[in-house]
């Protein structure tokens, strides 16, 4: 009895000090509290057809007949059954269904943004509620779990939950169609830990476990000029999720802040503009061949890459003809390529990209991993044939424009070009390109040669006979810096440490997520590892 007044009185604090909180947030960045008694959803999909008729017919001009309502309806709770991470509802959501748009990118204004609170996701074998769920024009577009700072191993908590549920074919149409999922515990994010017990995480659908991403605010003072609390909007909220009228204290008002931890994730993921941003241009699904199969994967882009996106934006839109991207990770690369293409496309409407390389191995490797988001390239010659043009640095950037294939182009065009650029012809060719197409638009990026390590999760065996695991983009100097002392704590007093197992892996949060389940495992399990008796198949061991 004890035990459940317990965890009653913890969710109720949760509620109180986090979820209710966050709702208020959320309506002061402009989305509209649903109270419960007033959803009127479909129970398989959680989609709400009233909200997404309305918005249809305000964004297209046009009413929507019963019969064309319905057949959308069929097609969005079919796309959501379907086993591909959402990637066929994702398509309908960003491209639009039948030449009508479901969602007005351009506009924000035009859309309509809905929350609602503890949302029961529900299934023959069980259901879930996840603490907030958002909503643009009726569809459940994102999940946010929150607990409370003192939640001992919250967000583990949560992750795990999570992970069990992806594994229910049962609740795929839910998480499916939640393109976003935010996890906070309200503390602020601490690059020195590397599991995901503290902080403010977001990700998206994964087969199995999925990496979090921490939030980091790239842009110093998002969070200013919000609109004041609307006490009505606040009173109906609190009755709604059974709570008192606000107390005033000075512990309340700090959550009510637009500066906790939690506030600035929701303003610089959710706030209108910013959401429709990440869902147009900051999600990818990747096709690899892997075994002889092909293995599809979603993937998500970081604050960082983000961030870059949204300044070629910037920049475009105040008409800079030449500038440079900065580096980013290795994380995630090919997503974010995929997705700079996507949005440059958009920005200068009716003119070509081109990417040059140096090289054909650069040129061949780009063309694969363009593809495996599905992006087809063009070649010098036939620029018509796909998304992007590869090529390589033109000898005479006047004489490649009086080809027959560019002759009649008459739109703008947008180079990318590695800097600097091997060779004779890379010196220079951003100012010769310009000299002879002035309307062309030059954007620099990072070097080809960038030095790409991989991703490690390790194991190493200490002086006192114990173990350690971590992660590492270079194995080699991480190894060296524990036995000199600079690794970990932990290992600092148990020198010397030996090398005595690694994974590698293609983005730094698989090493993490690995990580994290590697520390989960006892010794018995690790030492199976060790040993090759447990090991999955493609691990590595130290010879």
């Amino acid at each position: 009895m004890k035990e459940g007044s317990a965890e009653m009185a913890g969710a109720r604090r949760e509620d109180l000090m986090m979820k209710i909180p966050a709702l208020v947030h959320l309506a002061r960045l402009g989305y509209a509290y649903l109270p419960r008694k007033d959803i009127y959803r479909d129970e398989g999909t959680n989609i709400l057809p009233g909200s997404l008729q309305a918005a249809l017919e305000r964004i297209n001009g046009r009413e929507i007949s019963p019969e064309e309502m319905h057949s959308l309806m069929q097609e969005l709770r079919s796309a959501l059954g379907t086993p591909d991470l959402g990637e066929k509802f994702y398509r309908i959501v960003r491209d639009g269904w039948q030449g009508r748009k479901l969602i007005d990118f351009e506009h924000p204004e035009e859309n309509t943004f809905q929350a609602a609170a503890e949302l029961r996701c529900k299934c023959p074998s069980g259901s879930f509620r996840p603490d907030i769920v958002l909503f643009v024009n009726g569809l459940p577009l994102g999940m946010i779990e929150v607990k409370t700072r003192e939640q001992a191993r919250g967000i583990r908590a949560e992750y795990d939950r999570m992970c069990a549920r992806i594994r229910n074919e049962e609740f795929r149409p839910f998480l499916q169609a939640a393109q976003v999922w935010a996890f906070s515990n309200d503390r602020p994010y601490d690059p020195e830990r590397l599991l995901p017990e503290d902080g403010v995480f977001y990700a998206t659908a994964a087969w199995t476990d999925f990496p979090l991403h921490p939030f980091r605010e790239m842009h110093p003072g998002a969070s200013r000029g919000l609109p004041p609390l609307n006490p009505e909007e606040e009173r109906i909220i609190r009755a709604d999720n059974g709570a008192e009228d606000p107390c005033g204290s000075r512990k309340l008002r700090r959550e009510q802040s637009p500066r906790t931890p939690t506030h600035r994730m929701l303003t610089g993921l959710f706030s209108p503009r910013r959401f429709l941003f990440l869902l147009r241009y900051g999600i990818q699904f990747e096709r690899t061949a892997e075994g002889g199969e092909t293995r599809l994967r979603k993937r998500i882009l970081d604050c960082e890459q983000l961030f870059l996106l949204a300044e070629v934006k910037r920049k475009a839109g105040r008409g800079f003809r030449n500038w440079k991207i900065p580096r980013t990770g290795a994380a995630g690369e090919t997503a974010l390529k995929a997705s700079l293409i996507h949005l440059l496309r958009d920005l200068y409407a009716g003119g070509r990209v081109y990417w040059i390389l140096s090289g054909r191995k650069n040129l061949l490797k780009m063309d694969a991993e363009l593809q495996t988001c599905g992006l087809s390239s063009g070649r010098r010659g036939m620029p018509e044939k796909g998304e992007v043009v590869l090529m390589e640095p033109p000898d005479d950037p006047l004489k490649w424009l009086q080809e027959k294939a560019e002759r009649n182009f008459g739109g703008r065009r947008v180079f990318l070009a590695a800097e600097p650029l091997p060779g004779a012809a890379g010196k220079g060719l951003r100012g010769r390109i310009a000299k002879a197409d002035p309307k062309a638009v030059l954007i620099g990026t990072p070097p080809e040669n960038r030095s790409e390590g991989g991703n490690y999760t390790y194991l190493l065996e200490c002086a006192d006979g114990t173990l350690y695991c971590g992660w590492t983009n270079d194995l080699e100097k991480r190894v060296r810096d524990h036995n000199q002392g600079r690794g970990a704590k932990y290992t600092r007093s148990r020198r010397p440490v030996r090398l005595v197992y690694f994974e590698e892996f293609d983005s730094r949060e698989e090493a993490m997520s690995r990580e994290w389940h590697l520390k989960k495992l006892s010794r018995a399990g690790k030492e199976c590892l060790i040993a090759g008796a447990g090991a999955p198949d493609g691990k590595k061991k130290p010879t």
